[in-house]
């Protein structure tokens, strides 16, 4: 029988796993979308107002994505 401790313990897991699957996701999601603005021909400035409002980033956020990622 697992006790309430372990219970916990798998719980807290199973969030730190459910969060960190999130933030991959995210993260290609959001380098598709710059992607796909840098193949059409959008500017930066119009990829992080996607970014902002599509992917509901910060503007800092947003802007730090594209620096990683914007291939001049």
């Amino acid at each position: 029988m697992i006790d309430e401790a372990e219970k916990e313990a798998e719980e807290r897991v199973s969030e730190r796993i459910t969060e960190r699957v999130t933030e991959e996701v995210t993260e290609s999601m959001v380098k598709s979308v710059i992607e796909a603005c840098m193949d059409l021909g959008a500017s930066r400035e119009e990829t992080m107002e996607r970014l902002t409002k599509k992917m509901n980033l910060s503007p800092e956020t947003a802007e730090t994505y594209i620096r990683q990622c914007w291939i001049l």
